[in-house]
């Protein structure tokens, strides 16, 4: 099912002379948005295409944990 998912995201995106670089089956990029959630909390977004765990989704997260590899993005 990854595989599927992320052939559908490089299919459209390819409409715009684009891919999904970086993201590959088995992995995951979680990119830290310049937004609060809250005091503790900023919002992530997370781009993940796992076997039984495909999602993209936004989330809050602790700013001063370190357990992901984050990634800086900035909304507008």
């Amino acid at each position: 099912m990854a595989t599927t998912n992320l052939d559908k995201l490089n299919a459209q995106l390819g409409k715009a002379g684009r891919s999904a670089r970086n993201l590959s089956v088995g992995k995951r990029r979680i990119y830290q948005t310049s937004t609060e959630f809250n005091r503790q909390l900023s919002w992530i977004i997370v781009w993940g295409f796992l076997d039984d765990w495909d999602r993209i989704g936004i989330k809050g997260y602790d700013k001063n944990a370190n357990s992901y590899l984050i990634y800086p993005f900035f909304a507008f």
